[in-house]
């Protein structure tokens, strides 16, 4: 019986840095490596923990954002970058990232050395703004709306809600009053609640559907909007020939600019540049 050919496992990482932090995430980037098979890209897994006794073995595969396991790569010597979400504030941790080929706990799977450690702490979280002062005397909030009333995100991405306060008087106002903003699943996406200038930031974190509320701290009236956050759509960057003929578009080799995608209910999900490869 013939014997099968070993593969030659991926290169090691040895670039990992933490280039960003914020008191709740922590910005990764390290440059990829060969996967040891000619035409196969290596996809990544990347894994933390607290700093002090962090061990590969002891942590988890992430599974949140855009540096969920599997990480699909781009291609040896191109530089990548993705942000851990869900941590704590002022406190020290540790990342280390696998370069591997084939499907995730299957035999096929090939994995290369573990990466040097990466470690950074995050900040503290900013103090919440003092609300502005009161409206004038016998002047009362009557309304609150929240434009847009939903957004729809990608895992990783982040998309912005803004408060406008209606007034008994007749004024509008989109920035003299502190709003709290609550996300009902904050699994599914958080809302900051920091300061004036933040407020309504809403960060999708898994996939699934949430209701963020804006409520005015004075008067209690709220008004909310709907959050859907699905998963992020890989696409194929090039379209053959069979496939322009379908849409009615002309044989001709170049780039097709910017493809606006939505999903099967209509809703705008990703641009694509596509290239068209003609034989």
């Amino acid at each position: 019986m013939a014997r099968q050919p070993k593969l030659s496992p991926p290169a090691t990482v040895t670039d990992l840095t933490v280039t960003t932090v914020t008191d709740v995430t922590a910005t990764v980037t390290w440059t990829e490596v060969p996967s040891g098979i000619n035409g196969v890209i290596a996809s990544y897994a990347l894994r933390h923990g607290p700093a002090s006794g962090f061990a590969w073995w002891l942590s988890p595969d992430e599974n949140k954002g855009l540096c969920a396991t599997p990480i699909i790569g781009n291609g040896a010597g191109q530089k990548h970058s993705c942000t851990v979400v869900g941590l704590l504030p002022s406190t020290a941790y540790s990342f280390q990232i696998v370069a591997f080929t084939g499907t995730l706990n299957t035999t096929s799977s090939v994995f290369g050395p573990l990466s040097n450690v990466a470690s950074a702490s995050t900040v503290a979280t900013p103090p919440i703004s003092p609300p502005p002062p009161p409206p004038p005397a016998g002047v009362t909030v009557t309304a609150v709306s929240v434009v847009p009333l939903g957004l729809n995100l990608m895992v990783g991405d982040s998309g912005r809600l803004y408060g406008v306060v209606g007034r008994s008087d007749g004024s509008v106002s989109p920035t003299t009053r502190l709003l709290q903003w609550i996300s009902s699943v904050p699994r599914v996406a958080s809302v900051a609640t920091r300061t004036l200038n933040d407020n309504g930031i809403v960060a999708a974190l898994d996939t699934g559907l949430t209701r963020v509320t804006a409520t005015d701290s004075v008067s209690g009236i709220s008004e909310f909007a709907n959050i859907t956050v699905t998963p992020r759509v890989v696409l194929p960057t090039v379209l053959q020939a069979s496939v322009l003929t379908r849409l009615g578009l002309p044989l001709i080799a170049g780039t097709y600019g910017s493809w606006l995608v939505v999903d099967s209910i209509g809703h705008p999900v990703a641009h694509v540049s596509v290239t068209v490869s003609v034989p």
